[in-house]
């Protein structure tokens, strides 16, 4: 039976989402969906607005088969190194098919744009615009519709190029061809709201609204629109109301004092070694963090921000800084790729693929380069609880990898307003989700 893919970050699962996995359903059947989710930062380097047990559960709740962590190293990336570990991860899990949205429902120009985004004559070109000045989406989408645009003719190709579900479905297809071209794209076109949209639309009778408007409302000082609670399930959109009462929701400008611990002892030349710093990007943040009018996270990435340092990515710098996320490190985990299969959630169907996965990784000689699942963090990182030690032996890049997330967890909950904290679940000792079906048919 098949086994298909998604790459997500339920930040908060809604509606719109479940429709995604119905419709995976309508089309393929009765498949196993294993998604790959960002933990507790989202690929924006933003605190996610529930921790990733909880979205995890949300989302097996509502139809997912396997919830696997995507590690902190590529979920905290550009569009193309988190669809590039998501699809990884998920093709090593035993998937086949990998779905995704877009704003368009032509996956033939999809195709046609992520293998020119490749061209090494087109990626050239691009850089020699790009030190013009021009944004990346205005340079690529020009060089596109110079090379493809008059076999669409009915397609704007910077529009296109703009859309994040498009952006996003393009390095998933560039990710397929580079590391997993066995793997099958299956495309869905993204209905209801869009992306950016704040206002509720609907979907087959059902509210719909984007993760973004959720949490703008959820996060809102004021009163709200209630129906864009009608875009969740309402299990997570109660549970979410409960968490906004207790003051308990994520709120990343709460870090902005950690950042300002972490970034203001170090010198150009350190802050040159974080990733995600570059093209003398290190001398504005050194003069900006000593700016007397920086006095929060908006105010700090605001003063640096330019079309060659886009919103979002000063935002995952901030948190790259402080899980001390340096450029070499980032090049030794692209190399790799994920190490290790990391569930937070599972049902019946779940189950038994961890179950054939971990057999796999204890075959004798392991000769598929099968990864481990980790259940128990201690037996990967023993010394976890002697972190710091000098006698401690070096971590392997698994240890690493795995270390990351830990930290991005303990990060993580410096987000919670000081009300919301005393429910925080140590890592050590999070439970995993099981969802019980009614029958034990086998799957696999």
């Amino acid at each position: 039976m098949s086994i298909v893919g998604i790459v997500a970050e339920y930040n908060p699962f809604h509606n719109g989402h479940r429709y995604q996995l119905q419709e995976v359903r309508r089309r393929l059947g009765d498949v196993p969906i294993i998604t790959a989710m960002s933990g507790d930062f989202t690929q924006r380097g933003e605190a996610a607005i529930a921790d990733k047990w909880t979205r995890a559960r949300w989302a097996v709740d509502g139809g997912v088969s396997l919830l696997l962590e995507l590690p902190t190293v590529f979920a905290l990336r550009s569009a193309q190194s988190f669809a590039a570990g998501g699809v990884r991860l998920l093709a090593a899990a035993g998937a086949d098919t990998i779905a995704f949205g877009a704003e368009t429902d032509n996956l033939p120009l999809l195709q046609n744009i992520a293998a020119l985004s490749s061209d090494e004559t087109i990626t050239g070109l691009l850089k020699s615009r790009l030190k013009t000045g021009r944004s990346y989406a205005s340079a690529i989408s020009q060089l596109l519709q110079e090379k493809i645009g008059s076999s669409y003719p009915a397609e704007n190709i910077e529009e296109v190029i703009k859309s994040p579900n498009n952006i996003l479905a393009i390095q998933y297809l560039r990710a397929i061809n580079k590391y997993a071209p066995k793997l099958q794209p299956l495309l869905i076109h993204r209905e209801g709201a869009g992306y950016h949209q704040e206002e509720v639309g609907h979907l087959n009778s059902e509210a719909v609204a984007g993760a973004s408007a959720i949490r703008k409302a959820l996060q809102s000082a004021g009163a709200f629109d209630p129906e864009i609670m009608q875009a969740m399930p309402s299990p997570v959109a109660d549970e979410l109301l409960r968490l906004k009462e207790r003051d308990a929701l994520a709120d990343t400008a709460l870090l902005f004092p950690a950042i300002l611990g972490r970034l203001l002892p170090m010198t150009a030349g350190e802050l040159s070694r974080l990733h995600g710093v570059g093209e003398g990007l290190e001398n504005l943040l050194w003069a900006a963090l000593r700016d007397t009018g920086v006095n929060s996270l908006s105010s700090l990435i605001g003063s640096l921000k330019s079309k060659r340092y886009p919103y979002t990515r000063l935002s995952r710098l901030m948190i790259a800084a402080l899980l001390n996320i340096t450029e070499e490190a980032v090049s030794r985990f692209d190399e790799s790729g994920p190490l290790y299969f990391r569930p937070l959630a599972f049902d019946e169907k779940g189950r038994q693929i961890l179950a054939v996965l971990r057999d796999k990784y204890r075959d004798e000689g392991n000769n598929e380069n099968a990864l481990p699942v980790i259940t128990s963090v201690k037996d990967f990182l023993p010394r976890l609880a002697q972190r710091g030690a000098a006698e401690a032996k070096p971590l392997t890049l698994l240890q690493e990898m795995l270390a990351l997330d830990m930290l991005a967890a303990e990060i993580w909950s410096l987000s919670l307003p000081a009300a919301g904290r005393s429910n925080i679940v140590p890592e050590t000792k999070a439970k995993l989700h099981y969802r019980q079906s009614p029958f034990n048919k086998s799957i696999l």
